[in-house]
């Protein structure tokens, strides 16, 4: 089952193609977090529903620490707030794309002239780049489902 989800939807028509081509646009940065966050429900049904599907997302999380901010963004993208222990941001509108001012944008990793990106504030202040979540955690799941 987790086989099927991860070759029909990231080997055929990519999400994370579809938000490479556009990686200002939320909708897209939201929607390859979505679909990273449901391989772990697929894990879950493969591996016979041992626990709960949280319990799975936890254990994840120690192994591919990004998988942290992937789940967050998708229930709170999903439910619009979560109130779960252990999360990095309350709300969807925590989500936003914006474009790096002088002065904000890494040396190294922002591109230069600061084309729109989709940033995540975070609930402790900091504020981090969906984009390098979603490209960790999807070389993590390659990885993990042995691509």
């Amino acid at each position: 089952m987790l086989w099927n989800f991860w070759r029909n939807t990231f080997d055929r028509l990519s999400t994370v193609d579809c938000w490479r081509r556009a990686p200002g646009e939320r909708w897209r940065a939201l929607n390859a977090a979505v679909n990273l966050n449901q391989l772990a429900d697929y894990r879950w049904h493969d591996l016979g529903c041992p626990g709960t599907a949280a319990e799975l997302r936890r254990n994840i999380v120690e192994r591919c620490s990004e998988f942290q901010l992937i789940w967050d963004v998708a229930d709170a993208h999903k439910h619009m707030e979560i109130g779960r222990s252990g999360r990095s941001i309350t709300a969807a509108t925590q989500a936003v794309t914006v474009e790096l001012g002088y002065g904000q944008a890494e040396f190294g990793v922002d591109e230069w002239g600061s084309p729109p990106i989709v940033v995540i504030y975070l609930d402790d202040g900091r504020r981090e780049r969906l984009g390098s979540f979603i490209e960790n955690t999807l070389a993590w799941w390659a990885e993990e489902i042995g691509t």
